[in-house]
Order: structure tokens, then C-alpha cells, then sequence
């Protein structure tokens, strides 16, 4: 399944790369993790906030600084954050199509296959998948920001 907004994409793809920390004093910038998921620093500060604010990640200023994730988002569901950042809007647009009853059994699909889909990312958290096999954790500073192909 596709998440609707970009932000959660990237939300969810930066807290997997904090959690991919060895430790939890292991810290990196905005700058350094935009480049590493290739988005715009400016939109990666705002998601940073975001996750701030929930207490998911840590943010310190001046030296030794920078971004680590937080006990609490070690131990976050990560359906419970994409839900969170998708804000759950299952409602069908009104318009020309006729009113959201006309689409009640699609609706009613939609919303079953999507709380499906949410239900197998609940019993994962982000410690959890980092610290697995499949999620081999790296240490921040070990991973090559991605590059850019060339278009000629």
C-alpha cells in the first residue's frame, strides 16, 4: 500500500534510519539524513519537528547536537505513527460521482483492506526492526548519502 502523503514516507523512513543507531547517544543532523533519504532539508525539518513533538525523537542544538530517536520511539507502533501521519481520512470526495453513500461498498473495501494493512505494521516497532536481521543496523555515519543519477 502507498501512503497518501509524502510526509509520511519520509517520516517513517527517518525514524527507521534513527533507529538504525547503535546507540542511543548516536546522533545526526537534518542535513546529513536529507541527503541520506534524498528529500529537501526543509521538508525533512518540518516532518523532525513533527516527530519532536510527539516525543519520538530528540533534537539538541550546538555541539555534540543533533537528532537521536527516543525511548519512546524505539518502542512506537509503527502502524500507530502512519495512522497518526495520514490522519485515517477514508471519507470518498463528493462530487459528480453522487453523494458518499453511492460508494458505500467500496468505501466499506477500501476501509477494511486499509485496516488490514494497518494492523500488520501495529505489532512492529521501530527498536524491533532495526535491531533485526532483515533491518541490519548500521551505524549513521556508514551509510553513503544516496546519489543522484545524471539525466542526459
Amino acid at each position: 500500500m502507498l501512503f497518501s502523503r509524502p510526509q509520511t514516507d519520509i517520516g517513517l523512513r527517518t525514524m527507521m534510519r534513527l533507529a538504525a543507531g547503535r546507540e542511543s547517544a548516536e546522533r545526526t543532523t537534518v542535513r546529513v539524513l536529507a541527503r541520506q533519504l534524498d528529500v529537501s532539508e526543509h521538508v525533512l525539518g518540518l516532518i523532525v519537528t513533527d516527530l519532536v513533538s510527539r516525543g519520538l525523537v530528540e533534537s539538541r542544538r550546538g555541539r555534540g547536537g543533533g537528532l537521536t530517536i527516543t525511548e519512546q520511539g524505539r518502542s512506537t507502533s509503527v502502524g500507530d505513527l502512519a495512522r497518526a501521519l495520514e490522519h485515517d481520512d477514508t471519507t470518498p470526495p463528493r462530487g459528480e460521482y453522487g453523494s458518499a453513500d453511492a460508494c458505500s461498498p467500496l468505501r466499506h473495501a477500501l476501509s477494511s483492506a486499509q485496516d488490514a494493512f494497518y494492523r500488520e505494521l501495529d505489532g512492529l516497532t521501530f527498536g524491533a526492526l532495526a535491531a533485526s536481521p532483515m533491518g541490519s543496523p548500521l551505524p549513521l555515519s556508514s551509510v553513503a548519502p544516496p546519489t543522484r543519477k545524471q539525466e542526459s
